[in-house]
């Protein structure tokens, strides 16, 4: 039985079943393996899977894009050898119900797809090249220089949105139809906009893993042009670290390198230790990305400035040990007194911050829970205030006497919540 379920069974016609037996095990029917009626299918099989033969389908789980129109276009794939012209599909779970929001096509495509085939092929040629035209212009080459080149026109953050939807729409597409012949003249770009992708997705997510985010028989397609995801997948994926910006010399372009900057600091700024000062960072990061690079001297400006946040946020990283900084939140409350200190030196923000953490702690404002609660919130925003008026911190200026709502407290308040919540 598992040779047969392995192999051709999934796809046998009676002859070939017939065929196929007489072959293994002779005349003698009581040693033949029955014939597959029903096949119950939980993860497995939905993508990436072809059997014609399949007649009728019952549909009970909550499919969606590339998994329902793959598994509705296979069950009304017509298979002449038996006959079979269409296909029927049980909807017990009410999926057809709202097929616009199950399927992300046209109207009429969406009402006509369970029944014509020739439609959805007709698709295909129009959807590769609503993902081209973001490239107008560019050369398709297998060189490094045109990938940069096209990920430079994903650089802004609407063109990359649009472009990584429109290339899900066309992958949708291109698995429910695969592996008919009408995708052969297609494969050539379909397989060059995959490496886009890929490397666009390198970019974004520091990950060396987007290739496997591809649907099955689109990775399949890419092993037969490894040329261009070769390049794709060389394109830089490392996290800021103390050798980040050694790793990064190889790209020449400012402009290429400013791009890698830009994506690497957006991700370690979203996704990294947070609060106060990343929150400053970040602030400042948009305020590059914002500047428009019209020169190459433009773009070598930028680049320096982006390599200076890059070193500001690995200072950051190494700063709570040197400064000795490393109880919870002492560091996080150091950071907003640098930044709203009228006056001071790095070692008296520091003395304030171990000042105000040690008075915190002696009057146990800081329970399990306290932030969760508006009198906890209330209860250290006041400790702080009273805090900050000793002697070794009041000439730092942060609540001065007669301010009704310094905003040093409402940013501690939140650091403090942050880390000792």
């Amino acid at each position: 039985m598992p040779e047969f379920l392995n192999g051709i069974g999934f796809k046998m016609t009676p002859q070939q079943w017939e065929d196929w037996n007489k072959k293994k095990f002779g005349d003698d029917r009581s040693k033949w393996t029955p014939a597959m009626k029903i096949l119950i299918v939980c993860d497995r099989l939905l993508t990436g899977f072809d059997a014609p033969i399949e007649q009728v389908m019952y549909l009970d789980k909550p499919l969606r894009d590339h998994g329902l129109l793959q598994a509705m276009a296979r069950t009304n794939r017509p298979f002449p050898e038996m006959g079979k012209r269409g296909g029927l599909i049980l909807d017990y779970f009410g999926v057809f119900e709202d097929l616009q929001k199950a399927l992300n096509f046209d109207e009429n495509v969406r009402e006509e797809a369970v029944i014509n085939w020739a439609k959805l092929k007709a698709l295909v040629p129009e959807e590769i090249e609503r993902c081209m035209v973001y490239f107008q212009g560019i050369k398709i080459e297998d060189t490094r220089d045109c990938l940069l080149a096209s990920l430079r026109r994903l650089a802004d953050p609407d063109a990359a949105l649009a472009f990584e939807t429109q290339f899900k729409r066309t992958e949708v597409l291109w698995e429910a139809i695969s592996p008919d012949e009408c995708l052969y003249p297609h494969r050539f770009h379909y397989a060059w906009l995959c490496s886009i992708y890929v490397a666009h997705k390198r970019r974004k997510r520091r990950s060396p893993y987007t290739r496997e985010e591809l649907a099955a028989k689109t990775r399949k397609l890419i092993q037969q042009h490894t040329m261009f995801m070769d390049i794709a997948e060389d394109v830089p994926a490392y996290k800021i670290g103390a050798d980040y910006l050694t790793k990064i010399t190889d790209i020449k372009s400012p402009a290429d390198r400013a791009a890698e900057l830009e994506a690497a600091l957006t991700k370690e700024l979203t996704e990294g230790e947070g609060g106060f000062l990343y929150k400053q960072l970040g602030e400042r990061l948009q305020q590059v990305i914002d500047q428009k690079v019209a020169s190459d001297d433009a773009a070598i400006r930028i680049m320096k400035e982006l390599e200076a946040l890059v070193e500001q946020v690995n200072k950051a990283k190494d700063e709570p040990q040197r400064l000795g900084l490393t109880s919870p939140g002492e560091y996080p409350l150091f950071t907003v007194i640098r930044s709203m200190a009228k006056t001071g030196t790095e070692t008296a923000w520091v003395t304030a911050a171990k000042t105000l953490m040690a008075e915190l702690r002696r009057g146990q404002h800081l329970p399990i829970g306290w932030a969760s609660t508006a009198g906890g919130r209330q209860k250290v925003s006041l400790a702080l205030q009273v805090a900050s008026w000793m002697p070794t911190v009041s000439d730092l200026g942060l609540c001065p006497e007669g301010e009704a709502e310094p905003p040093f407290l409402a940013a501690a308040v939140e650091e403090l919540a942050r880390t000792t919540a």
